[in-house]
């Protein structure tokens, strides 16, 4: 496993004190507790969305609220499909000690899905709450949906009505966002034509009665994404770790090969990784929703505990 341990060694490093934090110690997390707190946040981000849907049923008349929802919705399937990985393992393989075979490298795969979700809301739905952006936002985040179902060459005639009415929208939609303000000021309106066709993270900044607009990717969005907490140190790292074996790249093979299947540090750090990040998007969530900040504030004492001592840190260590 040499080839593993040295290629995660920055991201367990970094967690090692965020495990000391919640476990006074440095040492394997048992499964079954990491479980347990998979499960726990699971549910937490599962009762939001159920307690805002029967108490706050305005929401749906937000788009930001309405869609920060389905995108938690998301993130919940990831982290779900996670913990059915570690606590059942492989269906086809048997590790060495004849116990479960675990494959962190497709759970790794799941929990680069969350952090993708989590990037998508925080520039689309958090970073920006300005009316000026939000419309804006909202159709370009539509748009690079829609326009991947616009294929008229492969369109069968039973589809013909679906494909005529995505294309309508699609282009009321492209006129609410070059009407808009901060599409005709914006500095850079080649980069929102091609948000249109395909889903990029964006970041505006209002200058001198114009819109700069800036193109941010994946891996150094964590920058922005956790700002004033400890992983922020590997902004740039952070994603690479996660998307080097979401391919069949030779490294992938290697790693695939090398693992014996048990349940080890490496799997742990990868398990830890996505009950952060969906912690992170819970947080950012009831700060675009504050009517969930009610839900979370009442949770059970144990239940609270459970979400609380996940929090990052604030300050940088």
């Amino acid at each position: 496993m040499r080839i593993i341990r040295k290629f995660f060694n920055a991201l367990v490093n970094l967690l090692k004190s965020i495990f000391r934090k919640l476990h006074k110690s440095s040492r394997k997390m048992e499964k079954n507790s990491l479980l347990y707190e998979a499960k726990i946040m699971c549910n937490i981000a599962n009762g939001l969305t159920n307690y805002l849907f029967a108490n706050h049923r305005e929401y749906l008349n937000n788009e930001v609220k309405k869609y920060s929802i389905s995108l938690l919705k998301i993130a919940v399937l990831r982290m779900d499909s996670c913990t059915v990985l570690l606590e059942n393992g492989s269906s086809v393989f048997i590790a060495e000690n004849n116990s479960k075979f675990i494959d962190p490298f497709s759970i790794s795969t799941l929990v680069r899905s969350i952090y993708e979700v989590l990037a998508v809301h925080y520039y689309y739905f958090y970073l920006h709450p300005n009316d000026c952006y939000t419309n804006v936002l909202v159709s370009l985040w539509k748009m690079s949906g829609i326009k991947n179902r616009l294929t008229p060459d492969n369109c069968p005639i039973e589809f013909k009505d679906k494909y005529d009415n995505d294309k309508e929208i699609y282009s009321k939609l492209k006129v609410t966002v070059e009407d808009s303000e901060v599409y005709k000021k914006s500095s850079n309106q080649d980069l929102l034509k091609k948000s249109m066709k395909q889903l990029k993270l964006l970041k505006f900044q209002e200058e001198d009665n114009s819109y700069n607009v800036e193109l941010v990717t994946y891996g150094p969005a964590c920058k922005d994404i956790f700002a004033g907490t400890n992983l922020y140190k590997t902004h740039t790292f952070i994603y690479k770790l996660y998307s080097a074996i979401s391919h069949p790249s030779y490294l992938n093979c290697i790693q695939v090969q090398e693992h014996n299947g048990a349940y080890n540090k490496y799997t742990e750090t990868i398990f830890v990784g996505g009950i952060l990040l969906l912690k992170r998007l819970i947080d950012n969530i009831i700060q675009v929703i504050p009517e969930g900040k009610e839900f979370v504030d009442s949770l059970p004492s144990n239940v609270k505990t459970c979400f609380d001592k996940w929090k990052l840190y604030e300050e940088n260590q």
